[in-house]
């Protein structure tokens, strides 16, 4: 199981992707809301969680600690709240893997590339970190987004229909036909690398 906490504010892009693309490789996730169950993210968007952090009662890393005993997996979203926030930095800190997902537009990587010199300390592995480039189209000069991240392993390629899914709300909703083949593959590789056998 996999726990993924969503904080007043979080990006959908960052709680509810990550989300979609576990399910979709089978693996049974949870949200947890760390400001009570209905949580409200940057774009208005409300989600339902299945478990509040107030349920859990703990502090930052003792909560990080407690779901590592109760879940198999924990997921954070730490990138929209990282400066000033103890979660954020205690799950960077204790983490077993980071998977750093980036959309591949000039937004996503100017906010990535403000964040670097502070997620680039030491103390959280940054060598150890998956970086993902994701909505990438083929286009000249696309290393350069790559080059800003200092790399990245994995590259989630745009579809239509994943952008349709996340307007309608109906992200969780599987891939099918041509599209899936480009995409779905990926997902796995990305699953297998973090979490073993992806079960």
């Amino acid at each position: 199981m996999v726990a993924i906490l969503l904080g007043t504010g979080f990006e959908e892009s960052e709680a509810l992707v990550p989300a979609d693309l576990l399910r979709r490789a089978g693996i049974e996730v949870r949200l947890v809301g760390v400001d009570g169950p209905a949580v409200t993210s940057a774009h208005g968007v409300t989600v339902t969680a299945d478990l509040t952090l107030a349920e859990l009662d703990r502090e930052a890393v003792d909560m990080l600690v407690l779901l590592r005993h109760i879940a198999d997996y924990v997921i954070v979203d730490c990138t929209s709240v990282l400066t000033g926030n103890v979660l954020a930095t205690a799950a960077l800190e204790v983490a077993d893997d980071v998977l750093r997902v980036c959309g591949c537009d000039l937004k996503a990587i100017s906010y990535f590339a403000s964040y670097l010199p502070l997620i680039e300390d030491r103390k959280f592995k940054p060598e150890q970190h998956i970086r993902v480039l994701s909505n990438t189209r083929p286009y000249p000069g696309g290393m350069e987004y790559e080059n800003s991240l200092g790399g990245v392993k994995y590259r989630l390629p745009y579809l239509p229909i994943v952008e349709e899914q996340a307007a309608t709300l109906k992200l969780l909703e599987p891939l099918s036909g041509k599209e899936a083949k480009s995409y779905e593959p990926v997902i796995a590789a990305i699953a297998v690398e973090v979490f073993g056998d992806g079960k």
